[in-house]
C-alpha cells in the first residue's frame, strides 16, 4: 500500500474512531499523544487514572492515539466540530447581554461570519513629478 492510500485508510479509521469517543476520552487522546505515559496524560485532562482502564472501548481509545500519532490534526478537529453548535449559542447570547457594546460585537461577529466582512474601499492620491534627464530618466517627489 502506498503512503498516500495508507495515509487515508489511518485517517478514515482514526475518524470512524473518534466519533465514537466521548470528549473526556477526546481529551485524553489529545494529551496522551504529547506525553510519555498515561499517568502524564490524565494528570493533564484532571481525572483519575484508574477511569481510563474502565473504559469499555479502551482499545478504541488506544488505537486513536496510534493513528493520532500518525495524524494529529484529526482530534483537534473532532474537539472543536463537537464545540461549534455551543460556540455559536454562546455568540448569540451575546445579543441579549445588558451592554450595547457587547451586543454590538456579537452582531458583528454574526454577520461578518454570515455575510463575509464588507469591503473598504482605501483612496490614495498621490502627485508624482518626474523629471527627464536625455541620459538616464530619473523619477522625483514619488
Amino acid at each position: 500500500m502506498g503512503y498516500n492510500i495508507c495515509m487515508q485508510v489511518n485517517t478514515s479509521r482514526l475518524q470512524d474512531i473518534l466519533k465514537t469517543l466521548s470528549s473526556e476520552q477526546l481529551r485524553y487522546v489529545a494529551a496522551r499523544t504529547t506525553v510519555r505515559t498515561n499517568k502524564e496524560a490524565v494528570a493533564r485532562i484532571g481525572v483519575n487514572e484508574a477511569t481510563i482502564y474502565r473504559w469499555e472501548n479502551k482499545a478504541d481509545v488506544d488505537e486513536a492515539v496510534q493513528l493520532m500519532l500518525i495524524d494529529g490534526v484529526m482530534v483537534a478537529y473532532e474537539i472543536l466540530r463537537r464545540s461549534t453548535a455551543a460556540a455559536a449559542a454562546e455568540i448569540e447570547d451575546e445579543l441579549a447581554h445588558k451592554s450595547v457594546h457587547i451586543r454590538h460585537l456579537a452582531a458583528i461577529d454574526i454577520l461578518d461570519r454570515q455575510l463575509g466582512k464588507p469591503k473598504q474601499e482605501v483612496e490614495l492620491k498621490a502627485k508624482v513629478e518626474v523629471a527627464w534627464n536625455w541620459e538616464t530618466p530619473v523619477k522625483t517627489n514619488i
